[in-house]
């Protein structure tokens, strides 16, 4: 995914969105599949909160523990070829080729992401 690409997959989350809330609800719960996504995700969320690959992957759907070793693999070499700058979350999203997280990206507060991330993989 290159940047424009970016920018016009989180224009038409935007734009959907605003479709959906002139019908009128009152709450967005961005929410994906988790069928390969959650590997992207995971890459993601090891940048913005500063994660180890292992803090940042979970099972997504139930995996077993050898496939959750190689999920954990994957993402390390994604931050390790990628180097994506955590200060630029477009780069972030186009490192990571996370085409299905990027229109719901522009509703989510990294803040609370990370916070939350971090509080998940303490326990």
């Amino acid at each position: 995914m290159d940047r424009q690409q970016a920018i016009q997959s989180l224009e038409t989350g935007i734009a959907l969105a605003r479709q959906q809330a002139e019908k009128g609800p009152v709450c967005f719960l961005p929410g994906e599949m988790g069928i390969a996504n959650t590997t992207s995700s995971a890459a993601i969320a090891a940048v913005f909160c500063g994660l180890t690959p292992e803090q940042a992957t979970g099972r997504g759907t139930n995996i077993s523990d050898a496939r959750l070793k190689v999920k954990i693999s994957v993402v390390r070499q994604a931050l390790e070829v990628n180097h994506p700058d955590a200060r630029d979350g477009l780069d972030v999203l186009m490192a990571f080729k996370a085409s299905a997280i990027v229109p719901m990206r522009w509703l989510s507060s990294p803040t609370c992401f990370c916070r939350a991330a971090k509080d998940w993989s303490a326990s």
